[in-house]
């Protein structure tokens, strides 16, 4: 007969503190088959606009094909149990951000399999954000718009790129359908690339 058993585990984010006076927290969430470190090289240049930079790591670790150890927030085996470990993880790490950052803007980045895991997070939490950015991922088929109050945020973009063979165009209009049901408002963002970090994400911030 198998049973569960709920233990500790280490976990590992990257801050890269603001270069100035803080003007905003960023909390990226990575993709399936990254790490943490690496990811948050994709926006770390923001740390001199003023944005304080945190970027967590998936609990599950695997190697990929060259060997490389890489991170996932999840699989199909035993999902709920994983979902629930991630959110719990990414909970307590945004509180320990606030703590240290009280009053700050907090600014939400998702990418591939981080937009369906920062989602599912938002919608357990009490964290209230001033933009969520969603990049080339699915939106949860579990939340509706029973979640909407939890989900709300001063704004919504979907970013996606137009040679993106992970992430085809049909997908994407399914996606933001999804958002639409729940009651998301969203601006969407087309850019010149692949399943990939934009730049055109970089720049917005740099106008906030």
């Amino acid at each position: 007969m198998k049973h569960k058993l709920i233990v500790n585990k280490t976990a590992h984010y990257y801050h890269h503190p603001a270069v100035i006076s803080t003007k905003g927290v960023i909390v990226a969430i990575h993709g399936y088959a990254q790490l943490a470190g690496e990811f948050g090289d994709n926006v770390k240049e923001l740390s001199t606009n003023g944005f304080d930079i945190y970027v967590p790591e998936a609990l599950s670790k695997f190697y990929n094909r060259e060997r490389q150890p890489v991170a996932s927030w999840m699989t199909s085996y035993e999902r709920e149990d994983e979902i629930n470990d991630y959110k719990k993880y990414l909970e307590t790490l945004m509180q320990l951000i606030i703590k240290k950052n009280p009053s700050t803007p907090i600014h939400l980045i998702g990418f591939s399999q981080g937009v369906s895991t920062l989602l599912r997070w938002y919608a357990y939490s009490n964290t209230n954000a001033a933009s969520v950015h969603l990049i080339a991922g699915s939106i949860p088929q579990e939340l509706s718009s029973d979640n909407i109050n939890q989900l709300m945020a001063n704004k919504y973009y979907y970013y996606y790129g137009i040679k993106d063979r992970l992430v085809i165009e049909s997908q994407v209009n399914e996606y933001l359908d999804q958002l639409t049901e729940i009651g998301i408002d969203y601006e969407k963002i087309l850019f010149d690339g692949r399943h990939e970090v934009p730049k055109e994400l970089v720049e917005l911030f740099k106008t906030l």
